[in-house]
């Protein structure tokens, strides 16, 4: 580690040989390189340097990269799982706390669904058909 500094929103920084550590007020870590789009994953010491809009500058051996968090794509939230049917043989299981099945009827075939509404809030439903 060759520079250390703080931006206005509290995170630490850390300019590091192989690309720079953010550290949010919360202790959470994140380390960008190559990968997110720094330009080179080495750090030159003294580099860091915060913009008036916030904006974080970072200075490599290949160039000068920009930070701006207002440009970082969400986090990808994983969909839930929600299993619809768990056949044993030919007997749907999915209410039984702990089926008693026999051997022969040992073949279980699951059905899931993964609902995702990443805007719920903008999602409507309705029921019945039109006129």
């Amino acid at each position: 580690m060759c520079g250390l500094g703080v931006d206005q929103h509290g995170n630490v920084w850390a300019a590091l040989d192989q690309g720079v550590e953010r550290i949010s007020p919360d202790g959470k870590a994140r380390i960008f390189s190559q990968d997110d789009g720094l330009i080179w994953n080495d750090l030159n010491c003294g580099t860091l340097w915060q913009e008036s809009d916030g904006s974080i500058l970072l200075g490599t051996s290949k160039g000068l990269a920009r930070y701006d968090a207002n440009q970082e794509e969400p986090a990808v939230r994983l969909p839930s799982v929600v299993l619809t049917s768990a056949m044993l043989g030919k007997r749907e299981h999915l209410e039984d706390g702990a089926p008693q099945i026999q051997y022969k009827d040992a073949t279980l075939l699951a059905r899931f669904a993964t609902p995702v509404f990443h805007n719920a809030g903008t999602c409507r439903a309705a029921t019945g058909w039109p006129d």
